[in-house]
């Protein structure tokens, strides 16, 4: 027997901002869908952003095995890297095994224009005017700083050199109008109900593998954070920013309470066609989000933070069937191979779970990043943060290792601080495992 089998991804998800592992949220239909599902404690992410993580779910490597990843030198055309891949992704295996695929995605990222749509049928992208504005804000600001300056005396010299006032001018006024309109925007509706009602309204023909990608988590959590990035945090500019931490956190909340109504329309949904008895549903994150607990971050993308790469995975089985989780850490690359064989009956439940999992994270150039060019410590701080980072979760330690400059970032045992002096068995353990794990590139190890 076929399930159906739905892939549901809440995009920048913390593991701690769903039930059941913040057990005090007021998430009814979350709860329910809990109690008959089976829940993995200790999930990470292999990346700390969208395409790459989404690449490890959808080809069941690792961002290094893969090579879809970022690079020190540029950000990657990700479209590109997926196309050439040449492995079957996740949707190509089920196509292959007789499955109608469909794929409805709120981020451009991963949605149908890009090489993320090999093996589905069906490709849906949700536009809305909340990311519309966003993303058009963003661009007319990358390219004011890009083309004209960072400053007012940049800007109007530049301006009086090029004769290209028409062009800035339209750049500004869009901008502007974009803010004014953000500011009076709901940050926690980004089109997530809006896309279960989609595919309420299409034909899914059985058997299905039904990827969703939503976007409510994702940053901005309402208006103050337009105006923060990661690299407003690697710059210091995010400590006088922080003093928003409650507003922004009570953003990121919000969102968090409000997926309870798109999984509870999605049952519903679900149960009125009929799919819900033979239909595993599988929801997890491509990635997390800090806050600014850990060294005043803000953000994801760069950086191995808990909050970042620790993500919740929760499996619903048809007929309510559960099974117990092993001891140790499921990586979320191994949902490629684990969900299929549940799918088709050829159940492996030791498949998801190992003593032994890893993160990585390749540096990235953003034009963003670009205001802060005229700080003296600007190429130091960014040598430091656009660096390759590998993450190993091994019994109950967690060692990050930047491998460009050969330092430790992390080492922690359950989720606090040791010294290294104190573990030094665990610690040449973990590095040798970070080793082994990346034989083939030419990196400095501490």
């Amino acid at each position: 027997m076929q399930h159906n089998v739905i892939l549901l991804i809440f995009d920048t998800l913390r593991k701690d901002s769903i039930y059941p592992y913040n057990p005090n949220l007021n998430t009814p239909a979350i709860k329910k869908l809990v109690e008959d599902s089976v829940v993995f404690p200790n999930a990470v992410s292999p990346a700390s952003w969208t395409p790459p993580a989404h690449g490890s779910i959808f080809t069941g490597k690792y961002p290094s095995k893969s090579g879809i990843h970022e690079n020190l030198q540029d950000i990657a055309d990700f479209s590109y890297l997926i196309d050439s891949y040449s492995g079957k992704t996740l949707s190509e295996v089920f196509s292959q095994n007789g499955y109608n695929t469909y794929s409805y995605s709120q981020n451009n990222l991963v949605g149908g224009d890009t090489g993320f749509s090999r093996g589905f049928h069906v490709n849906f992208y949700t536009r809305n005017e909340f990311d519309d504005k966003n993303t058009r804000l963003r661009l007319n600001y990358n390219k004011i700083i890009n083309d004209w300056g960072t400053d007012a005396r940049s800007v109007l010299k530049t301006l009086f050199k090029k004769r290209d006032f028409l062009d800035f001018s339209k750049k500004y006024i869009e901008m502007r109008m974009d803010r004014q309109w953000l500011k009076k925007a709901n940050f926690a509706d980004k089109g997530g109900i809006a896309t279960i009602e989609n595919i309420r309204q299409s034909k899914l023909e059985e058997p299905f593998f039904l990827f969703v990608n939503l976007m409510e988590m994702h940053d901005p959590h309402e208006y103050k954070s337009l105006k923060i990035g990661w690299q407003d945090s690697v710059f210091g500019e995010a400590n006088e920013l922080s003093k928003f931490r409650s507003t922004i956190f009570g953003g990121y909340e919000k969102a968090a309470t409000d997926l309870d109504i798109i999984i509870s329309n999605l049952l519903k949904m679900l149960k009125e066609k009929g799919y819900l008895e033979n239909t595993i549903i599988a929801i997890t994150s491509d990635h997390g989000q800090s806050l600014f607990e850990e060294n005043r971050y803000y953000g994801h993308g760069n950086l191995l933070l808990d909050k970042i790469i620790e993500v919740p995975l929760i499996l619903k089985l048809p007929e309510t069937r559960k099974f117990s989780v092993g001891r140790g850490y499921q990586s979320t690359s191994k949902i490629y191979e684990f969900i299929p064989q549940i799918a088709m009956e050829n159940v492996n439940y030791d498949v998801l779970t190992n003593n032994v999992c890893f993160s990585e994270s390749y540096g990235s150039i953003e034009k963003n990043i670009l205001k802060y060019r005229n700080k003296n410590n600007f190429q130091a701080k960014f040598d430091k943060v656009n660096s390759i980072r590998k993450a190993v979760y091994f019994d109950e330690y967690k060692l990050v290792v930047n491998l460009t400059h050969g330092q430790v970032e992390e080492f922690k045992r359950n989720g606090k601080p040791v010294q290294i002096n104190e573990n030094r068995n665990k610690y040449l353990e973990m590095i040798s495992e970070i080793e082994t794990f990346s034989w083939n590139e030419d990196l400095i190890f501490p």
